[in-house]
């Protein structure tokens, strides 16, 4: 009985750990939750993002980024952000890194597993 339940254990994780499915597709489940949860504001950044006041707003040299994944990324999703040239510098709710890049690094936006790339503004960094 044991070796049965262990046999079905492992066929399950193996199922789930995989990310594609035959057609070669992410079949990883999308996140329930697409917004972006911060203290300033929750947002899903494809419809629409908080208007911010002029001064609060990243200006073009900010290489600091938002990073939201389409579900819960994976070690592979993190080192294609690496590859790309991103470097990871902490985790937002729901499914979200703050990821360093260089000016120009237009990489993430190639990433299959990515849902959305956005400036960290300066606005989502303060407390109320």
């Amino acid at each position: 009985m044991q070796r049965n339940t262990l046999g079905l254990a492992m066929s399950i994780f193996t199922t789930l750990a995989s990310a594609q499915s035959p057609d070669g597709r992410d079949a990883r489940p999308i996140a329930e939750d697409p917004r972006v949860l911060l203290e300033y504001a929750q947002f899903d950044p494809t419809v629409s993002t908080p208007a911010l006041p002029p001064r609060l707003q990243a200006g073009a040299s900010v290489n600091l980024h938002i990073v939201q994944f389409k579900s819960s990324p994976t070690d592979e999703d993190r080192e294609a952000v690496r590859r790309a040239g991103g470097v990871i510098k902490g985790f937002l709710p729901v499914d979200c890194h703050l990821v360093y890049m260089p000016a120009g690094a237009m990489g993430l936006y190639t990433i299959s597993s990515v849902r959305w790339v956005g400036a960290y503004e300066p606005a989502y960094r303060l407390e109320p």
